[in-house]
């Protein structure tokens, strides 16, 4: 039975692509530095974020040189800032990122999707940053 399970498991996994953490294949990047920013479903989620990389919640918070590596977008249901926030930070983890930095300036309530009943819309975005550490 536990074999059976487990089999059915992965199964649905591969057919369905399993994301480390909710939210993750529904984050868009472009990236700056010819480095993909797609990563492989064998990879994603490899990396755990946790002391790893760092997050902000604007660029005055940051103290240190960086160089934006890529940056990344997400729209939903607001009350899913934080499921989109971890997302964020797994991603920038798979792309080698030291931080995130949020841009609070575009995360704004959109517009409304039809249907019977109406449902609000919000966009995220972020960017993935490496410290530029001076070499003296």
């Amino acid at each position: 039975m536990k074999k059976s399970l487990v089999l059915m498991v992965v199964a649905f996994c591969l057919l369905a692509g399993c994301e480390p953490v909710r939210h993750y294949n529904r984050i868009r990047a472009v990236g700056f530095t010819g480095e993909p920013v797609e990563v492989p479903t064998s990879k994603q989620g490899k990396i755990k974020p946790y002391g790893s990389v760092k997050l902000f919640g604007s660029k005055a918070e940051v103290t240190e040189r960086y160089r934006v590596i890529a940056i990344m977008s997400v729209s939903g249901d607001p009350g899913d800032e934080a499921d989109f926030i971890k997302a964020f930070l797994y991603r920038a983890a798979d792309m080698d990122a030291d931080a995130v930095v949020l841009d609070r300036s575009n995360s704004q309530a959109g517009g409304v999707a039809g249907g019977l009943f109406a449902t609000a819309v919000s966009s995220y975005r972020a960017e993935a940053v490496k410290f530029e550490h001076d070499n003296k």
